[in-house]
């Protein structure tokens, strides 16, 4: 009797370490299949960075190429009006294209005041300068 009690005892134990063998594969599974939706979502989020980050990257260097552009248009235009030779112009013109931010700044913060006031001084004295020229009497010598 108490060796048929033993085996159904071992019984019963086998189904629940049967049962509980069985749970815990399915843990598993289910487990290494999350680890693999993770893993296949982390490598979706990695190659969605990666594009992200280049058109970031594209984008940033269209503007920075607008924005050069603008700033040597301005140091050509406005060094002409100026005066400076075609050389000075191309150099001043290069530096205004690779540091666009600080040309503009300087340009929009000095600049722009300084050809206001000449465009404004060569409209107030040269004009009238030309317009009212004094007609002056020269000696005759007999």
């Amino acid at each position: 009797m108490v060796l048929l009690a033993k085996i159904l005892n071992d019984i019963i134990d086998n189904r629940k370490n049967t049962e509980t063998e069985k749970s815990e594969k399915i843990i598993k599974l289910q487990s290494s299949r999350q680890n693999v939706d993770e893993k296949k979502l982390r490598a979706v989020s990695v190659s969605k960075i990666k594009d992200d980050i280049v058109k970031l990257s594209i984008g940033m260097l269209l503007l920075y190429v607008l924005c050069g552009g603008i700033a040597a248009y301005f140091s050509w235009k406005h060094n002409s009006k100026i005066g400076w030779t075609t050389g000075y112009k191309i150099l001043f013109a290069i530096f205004a294209f690779f540091c666009p931010t600080e040309y503009l700044t300087i340009y929009f913060t000095y600049k722009s005041d300084l050809l206001t006031y000449m465009e404004r001084t060569k409209t107030e004295f040269i004009a009238p300068v030309v317009v009212e020229s004094p007609v002056v009497a020269t000696p005759t010598v007999v």
